[in-house]
């Protein structure tokens, strides 16, 4: 077997010595390996799919060591058409779940035979759409559950296994060579984070699950081996157990959507939303309880202000289609981002001034901070006060409505920017507009552009 050492390779030596001015590589300590700095293309794509597939899609699934690959049928799975759809979605990249709880990984591994390739459909689910998402040009990360089934019950939280069926799971390990992970753990994980990398070099790791025992050294020793290697993959936070989140990693991770920052945090991060119910599907949903589409983006756009970036996950079925619901809710949302492109991509959060005010508007900037854009919902008066606009703080030049037209505007008479807004919102069946404010910072320019 090969080991997670730290060689000087072709493809791994981030670091710059301060000393020498030499390249060295990363190693297994936080102090190194919080070093890595965040690609720039994670911070620029915003908006990315999240999908949850594999046997546990079945309706009749039931526990994870119930699944059965052949309920996994994949007839209706056409990878271009899932890539299409996170294009035409706008979203800029996919997580995409190799391997989950179950152990089932959804592409050849040469670690026993639970794999989508050597059971089942026998298809490299995680080949085919590496191919249709690059062709597409979307970066992709691979969702990979670090505890599954074959951890062994001593790892667990109070060392005990989540296994309900004994006998169900001995017939898993026997049917399908699966006695090798069993007995090799973690290097059963760490092994198959490396063919990962090594037979599809995917954009980075989602990495899941809650490894007590293992916790940092191990994880220390995986992550340095991927940044000496690949130096332009971005990994999330889950190095251990529930405490550890948010402490390493290029970007931390909200789950719930409860739960968030409520300033703009330093470092990068993440949220990971459904759009209802669980994340796997469910085959009781219907369009009803899906989150309407101006719902979904409004909370893009708040993501965004705070400096995250928003992953929304879909759950297709067993036979590989993709329920309408999904689909229509996400194209509405992507028809509104077509349009607002230049407000969305590659922006940043609007550091030196304030990402929100109130509950109805919120702030980014573009990345040479030379331009404001406040996304604003619920109009109800002719004349929209953006108090945040301060003639203190910066000087407008003037103010478009993306996608309409350069608007009327005047400094308020306690220093704000005031703007007439036309009479309909927006012609889109979302009710929420983008404007687009060039300003200036100079003090000098101030007293020169009061009026517009």
């Amino acid at each position: 077997m090969s080991n997670f050492s730290h060689p000087v390779t072709m493809n791994g030596t981030l670091q710059m010595s301060e000393s020498s001015g030499l390249m060295k590589p990363y190693t297994p300590d936080w102090k190194s390996l919080d070093s890595h700095p965040l690609p720039a293309w994670f911070d620029q794509v915003k908006y990315g799919m999240f999908i949850h597939w594999g046997p546990y899609s079945s309706e009749d699934c039931g526990n994870l060591e119930h699944m059965n690959p052949d309920c996994l049928t994949a007839e209706n799975f056409h990878p271009e058409e899932w890539a299409q759809l996170a294009v035409d979605a706008g979203m800029k990249y996919v997580i995409f779940t190799c391997k989950h709880g179950g152990g089932f990984a959804m592409y050849k591994t040469r670690f026993g035979k639970w794999n989508s390739v050597d059971s089942g459909p026998k298809r490299d689910f995680f080949g085919e759409l590496m191919q249709a998402y690059r062709k597409a040009g979307l970066r992709v990360i691979a969702y990979y559950c670090k505890n599954d089934i074959f951890m062994p019950a001593e790892e667990w939280p109070e060392g005990k296994s989540q296994i309900t069926d004994p006998v169900r799971f001995s017939q898993i390990v026997n049917d399908y060579d699966m006695q090798w992970a069993c007995d090799h753990w973690p290097e059963f994980m760490r092994e198959q984070i490396k063919e990962i990398c090594e037979q599809y070099q995917p954009d980075g790791f989602w990495f899941d699950g809650v490894v007590p025992k293992y916790q940092y050294s191990g994880m220390q020793e995986v992550y340095a081996w991927i940044y000496n290697h690949y130096p332009e993959m971005v990994l999330n936070d889950r190095v251990g157990c529930f405490s550890q989140r948010k402490c390493h990693g290029d970007y931390y991770t909200y789950e719930r959507p409860w739960i968030k920052p409520v300033h703009i945090l330093p470092h990068k991060w993440q949220a990971e939303r459904c759009l209802a119910g669980r994340w796997a599907y469910e085959p009781t949903l219907t369009e009803e309880q899906i989150e309407p589409a101006e719902q979904v983006l409004w909370e893009l756009l708040d993501i965004l202000a705070l400096g995250g970036n928003y992953c929304l996950n879909i759950a297709p079925r067993a036979d590989g289609s993709i329920p309408e619901y999904y689909s229509k809710r996400l194209l509405e949302v992507g028809d509104w981002l077509s349009k607002h492109a230049q407000a969305i991509y590659a922006t940043l959060p609007w550091i030196w001034g304030y990402f929100a005010e109130g509950e109805n508007i919120r702030y980014v900037m573009s990345q040479d901070e030379q331009t404001i854009y406040a996304f604003v919902r619920n109009w109800t008066d002719a004349l929209l006060d953006l108090n945040y606009m301060h003639s203190s703080v910066c000087v407008a030049r003037e103010v478009e409505l993306l996608g309409g037209r350069t608007l009327e505007w005047t400094w308020g008479p306690k220093g704000s920017l005031q703007v007439r807004l036309p009479e309909s919102q927006s012609d889109s069946k979302i009710k929420i507009s983008a404007l687009r404010i060039p300003i200036e910072r100079e003090s000098e320019s101030v007293g020169e552009k009061r009026d517009g």
